[in-house]
């Protein structure tokens, strides 16, 4: 396990090989990185035997919302400020990638409601 110095070290290092790169790139590489530690993930039991992970996100079977199977918009939608109302993250959307890419306003609100659920037992 890493100390809190060696994590602040290695989240720097990390921050920096991002920042680097164009927005939409960062986001894609850190999907990317986290679906791979998703799918890696593992635990141990009582006695120390090592057994994978069981996730939500894996074992869903339901479709993508348009956030969740399009980067470039999920990107974009992480780029905006804070200030925006769910109906002004339509509206912008439906402006820079038009009605059959963008968004509807409930697929906005469950997908900020998702990032806002708290996370079982500390994970990704």
């Amino acid at each position: 396990m890493n100390s809190a110095n060696e994590n602040a070290s290695e989240t720097a290092m990390l921050i920096n090989v991002l920042s680097g790169m164009p927005i939409v790139e960062a986001i894609k590489t850190l999907n990317q990185a986290t679906l791979f530690l998703i799918e890696n993930a593992h635990g141990v039991d009582a006695v120390g035997r090592v057994y994978p992970l069981e996730t939500p996100l894996l074992r869903s079977r339901r479709r993508l919302s348009k956030i969740d199977a399009d980067e470039e918009v999920r990107a974009f939608l992480h780029s905006l400020p804070c200030a925006y109302t769910i109906d002004e993250l339509e509206a912008a959307c439906r402006s820079k990638f038009g009605y059959e890419r963008a968004p509807s306003s409930s697929a906005i609100h469950r997908y900020i409601q998702r990032l806002k659920a708290p996370r079982i037992g500390g994970g990704l």
